[in-house]
Order: C-alpha cells, then structure tokens, then sequence
C-alpha cells in the first residue's frame, strides 16, 4: 500500500530550472497517504480531529553532501490528500536533491516523519533551445570524445530529463512525429557547448532539443507552415517560462534562388515572434553561418544561393540586437553536407565564447574578422578592412587562386592575380580595372576549394559575405 508523500507533477530527475537574478523557483505538487494504522484514505478522516493533523514538507539539499540548502518548509495542503509547493531562493548551481516527509500531529523531527517521495540531480542554471536543421541535431559520424557529465542535463524528445549525451536528437520515445529524424543522428555542436558554459560559468545548463533535420526556415514561420515553430513553443513552455538563449544553425534548405533573397526579412520575423512569444524582448540567438555542400551540381543561381544566406546569416548579427553569429566555413565534413564530430565540438567552443561574452559578461575573444570597408585602392586593386581583427589578417602563404574572395562587375568575374595582406587589411590585385558596379564576395557558393584566411589570434575565419559593394560598408 502506498504512504506518506507522492510526487505527481512539477519537477523530475536531472531537470535544469532557469534561474532568475542568480535564484530559481521550484514547484511541485502531488498526493499524501497515511500509514496503515491509520484510515487509508484521507476522505475516511475527520479532518477536524486535533489528533489526526497532517502536514507535507519541502526541502531541499546538496545531494553531493547532504548539506541543507532550503530548510523544511511546509507545503500547501490543497485538498482531502493533495498538496503543493513553490520554494523560491534556490542558489543558481547544485546538483541538488528535493526531499518531501509528511508530518503527523506536529511531529517535532522531521528527520523522523514518515517517508516522501525525492527528485533527484536538480540543478539551477541556464536553459538553452536547440532549434534548425542537420546540423543542429548533429549528424557527426566520426568517433570522438564528447562525454557526459553531471550538471548539462537535456529535455529530450521523450518529454523526459536526463543527462545529456550524444546523440541529442535520438527519437526514442518521441512525443512529437514531427521531429522525428529520418536516420539516427551522431555528435552536435551543443554537448561541447553546454560544457564550455558549465564549466567556465560555473552553472548548470539544459539543453531543450526541438531541432529536425532538413526543416525550411517555413517550418519554423508561423507566418508560413510553423509547424514546427510550434512544436518547440509546446516543448518549451511545458518545463518553463523563460530560457536563457536560443541555438540555431539553419539555411540548407532556404539556399534556393527565391529563399536566400527573402532568407533575411524571414529570419528577423522569427526571432521577434520568438521573443514576444517568451516574452523576452532581448532573447539571445546564437547562430552559424552555413559551412559548405560537396556535390558536382554547377547551376550558378543556386550556387550563388547558399552565399546570399551567408550574407543574410552575417547581416542579421550585424542588425538585429541579441543575434550573434559564428563562421563554420573551415569545419570538416563527415559527408557531403554534415559537419564532422571533431569540428562540431569546435562549433560548440566557438558559440560557448559568444556567450561567455555577450550573456555572461566575460573578456573573452570571440568574434571573427567581418568586412567592414571596401574600395579601389589603385587601378586595379581592391582594399578590404576588416573589424574583428586583434591583430592581423592570417593568409597562409595561400596561392592566389586558391583564397576564396571572388570580384566581379557587369563584365563578369575579375580574375584576382595577386594579393597581400597588412594588419586588418587584404588587398587583392585583379587582372583588370573593376567596373563601378564592382562587387566583392567571400564564399559565394555552396561548394569552394581553398584556405579560409583567419585572425591570426583567434584562429576564426573571416565571415563568409556575399555581392558587397564599396558602398554597403
């Protein structure tokens, strides 16, 4: 037979809850029971009866130590056998254990009063969504180590919490078809990325994972299809009300001649809907742009579309407050369009700094080289400056017809015959005078061959831009 305290809903094991000002609230509720000496239901009791008093308790401990962190505290008696709690003030941190006793008659002890149910390896922390495509739920098929560890805990398709390990997007259970992979996922970036923010901020974090392989940005539009866009609202808001950021690496799909030219307004319509949604006006977003395809396709339109949604990806962190944006253009694949496990461990690192800077305040170098001017520096050579640069423009002795800034005008494509580089600066030398209608690309097309030029201290590669003309910077 069943007795003291039963936990029904609120809380379960290896749950994150957002903290709030370095503070979380916890809230439970369930059901209570009396021992078997006493009538077996609480609808048998004369409530009124001075001897039959009972009173559900709250606490909550370090479960590494046992040490007291929320003393008892006596819960809400809502019904004949129903309680609930919130207990505010918890410190941001833990893993922490929720115990539960039910008290009889003002028992003095309650190390002593009869049993109740516990949760276990709660922590208070941050919340990140995982939100996009592929390579959001991670398609990395080659062996690395990218361990678990206690304090980055996910919310996984199964609606259950638990420690979170690859693969993150695994379908076991799922509550939701819609976001059910095709083929079973590997590494992502945000296992690495969730331990980089343990471990330097010092708290815990969980992982929401709504991402699904091959979406369109309409899936995520509610002004478009949206379906998915409301799953992950579902997802969200059934663990919480606030998150600390939102994880998208999007824009396979969208690389298409009439998507990538609209890619930016659309994108910039799904962040203000996100944010009024979580009711969150300065919700983070932590984007990538997109890496490359491998494929022997060669229409120019479509080629050209994976550069525009580069563009549009760099533009948005440039115009729209609280979005950020990392390059992946120097990541290896695991096949043609998947980024391997070993660089997406370097993506997590990379958007893991973005947010030790912007949403934890620390002096960390993490923004990658973005063209910031570009003009005629004689006849026939292009200036290109670069903000984001701590010291200087790293080229790698790369042959000219190996780097992957492209030129062109109304006449076609410039050939680009020579080239130096002086501090933040990169000057190319083309075999002709460039028209005025010049424009000046890095990484226009899904597929390149080519050494990415990086900052020469950070290692990040220059941002991938796209039809950039002397007077758009």
């Amino acid at each position: 037979m069943k007795h003291g305290v039963l936990i029904d809903k609120g809380l379960s094991d290896w749950q994150i809850i957002q903290q709030d000002g370095g503070e979380g609230t916890l809230k439970i509720k369930g059901r209570w029971y009396p021992f078997e000496n006493i009538p077996a239901s609480a609808d048998q009791m004369d409530l009124t009866d001075p001897s039959l008093l009972f009173q559900v308790y709250v606490r909550v401990v370090y479960e590494d130590s046992g040490m007291i962190v929320i003393p008892w505290k006596a819960a809400c008696m809502t019904g004949q056998d129903t309680w609930e709690a919130k207990i505010s003030g918890v410190p941001s941190g833990g893993l922490y254990r929720v115990e539960t006793c039910l008290d009889h008659n003002k028992n003095s002890s309650r190390e002593w009063a009869y049993r109740g149910d516990m949760i276990h390896h709660i922590g208070v922390g941050d919340l990140y969504v995982i939100t996009g495509q592929s390579n959001s739920s991670g398609y990395g098929k080659d062996p690395v180590y990218d361990p678990a560890i206690p304090g980055v805990h996910i919310l996984k398709n199964s609606g259950r919490w638990d420690m979170a390990s690859n693969p993150l997007n695994e379908s076991t259970g799922t509550l939701h078809l819609n976001t059910m992979e095709n083929a079973n996922p590997g590494v992502s970036p945000y296992l690495s990325f969730a331990r980089q923010i343990n471990r330097t901020a010092g708290i815990p974090v969980g992982l929401i994972q709504t991402s699904k392989g091959g979406s369109s940005l309409a899936e995520w539009d509610i002004t478009e299809n949206g379906h998915l866009y409301r799953t992950m609202l579902e997802t969200v808001l059934s663990c919480t009300d606030k998150v600390r950021g939102i994880l998208w690496y999007q824009g396979c799909s969208d690389a298409s001649p009439e998507d990538s030219v609209t890619y930016l307004d659309r994108f910039t319509g799904f962040t203000s809907r996100l944010r009024k949604d979580l009711n969150d006006p300065g919700l983070p977003f932590l984007t990538c742009q997109l890496n490359r395809h491998i494929t022997r396709e060669t229409n120019d339109d479509w080629d050209r579309s994976w550069g525009r949604v580069r563009n549009a990806q760099r533009i948005a962190a440039r115009s729209i407050p609280g979005v950020y944006v990392i390059p992946t253009i120097d990541a290896s694949l695991s096949d043609p369009i998947h980024i391997s496990s070993a660089s997406n461990i370097q993506i997590g690192e990379r958007l893991a700094a973005t947010a030790l800077r912007y949403i934890y305040g620390m002096d960390v170098l993490c923004d990658a080289p973005d063209v910031s001017g570009v003009r005629l520096y004689s006849e026939n050579e292009i200036e290109l400056e670069f903000v984001n640069v701590s010291d200087r423009i790293f080229d790698y002795d790369t042959p000219p017809d190996r780097i992957l800034f492209k030129a062109e005008d109304s006449s076609g494509m410039l050939s680009v015959i020579d080239y130096h580089t002086r501090g933040n600066k990169i000057i190319l030398k083309t075999d002709r005078t460039p028209g005025p209608d010049l424009r000046v690309h890095h990484v226009p097309g899904k597929d390149f061959t080519g050494q990415p030029f990086k900052d020469s201290t950070t290692h990040l590669p220059v941002l991938a831009f796209y039809d950039v003309r002397p007077e758009d910077v």
